[in-house]
């Protein structure tokens, strides 16, 4: 699964409407993760689609935009399966 954090979505930029608009129709409000517990702004959204698409929505995010501008996350492990933390990717 990925997810993108909320406080970077919650930012009024020019640049992060183009984001709303590729994460919109994946977007599952009711699953929030805590993908970073020592940080005060660490909740993030999980997007509703399979991984490959996910993961190619992750893909564009980067092309734009750096690992602290727009945190996104991954629980999935190297060896392919879903394990319990999160990772930015």
């Amino acid at each position: 699964m990925f997810a993108i954090n909320l406080g970077d979505l919650a930012q009024d930029s020019q640049n992060h409407r183009f984001v709303h608009l590729l994460i919109r129709p994946v977007l599952d409000a009711s699953k929030i993760v805590l993908a970073e517990p020592n940080k005060a702004d660490g909740c993030a959204v999980v997007l509703a689609c399979d991984d490959a698409r996910a993961e190619a929505i992750v893909h564009i995010i980067r092309m734009k935009f750096s690992k602290s501008a727009l945190r996104c996350y991954s629980n999935i492990t190297k060896t392919g399966k879903v394990g319990k933390t999160w990772h930015r990717v």
